[in-house]
């Protein structure tokens, strides 16, 4: 994501320099975009959603919508969900399998996440009013 171009699905706000939290995501965001060009689709609509490394307190706000996403250093304004966690477990989240966007308890990684969860060691807010740009942020990290 070094190079930005006018059509560029994945941007960070107004070229400023990402925090590695930001430029992991964004990187995700934008590699997996390309290998599934059909999940530019799930950039239509507006929604925010920001995750926050605990232990480092770095964050990120991902913004999407009109086609795009863009990628903010920090937890910014008032996202529609929140990923509160340390950053060893916010890494483990890309691996974790989906199904419709949501974590496959199926699968052994899922179940684990859902653990977190439960213990609070991994915190969610705005899932009731933020649930649908949560499960489409997931949709567009997951990495089949």
């Amino acid at each position: 994501m070094s190079e930005e171009p006018e059509g560029a699905l994945v941007r960070f706000w107004r070229g400023e320099p990402p925090n590695p939290m930001a430029a992991m995501i964004g990187g995700l965001l934008e590699a997996n975009l390309r290998a599934h060009p059909e999940r530019a689709s799930l950039l239509d609509r507006p929604g925010t959603v920001a995750v926050l490394a605990t232990d480092v307190e770095v964050g990120v706000t991902v913004r999407m919508g009109g086609g795009r996403a863009i990628v903010r250093n920090g937890v910014i304004g008032r996202p529609d969900a929140v990923v509160r966690a340390p950053s060893s477990d916010l890494m483990s989240l890309s691996k974790v399998p989906t199904r419709f966007g949501i974590p496959d308890v199926s699968k052994p990684e899922a179940r684990e996440l859902v653990r977190k969860i439960a213990t609070r060691k991994l915190r969610i807010a705005g899932v009731v009013l933020g649930g649908a740009q949560l499960a489409r942020f997931s949709k567009l990290l997951d990495a089949p």
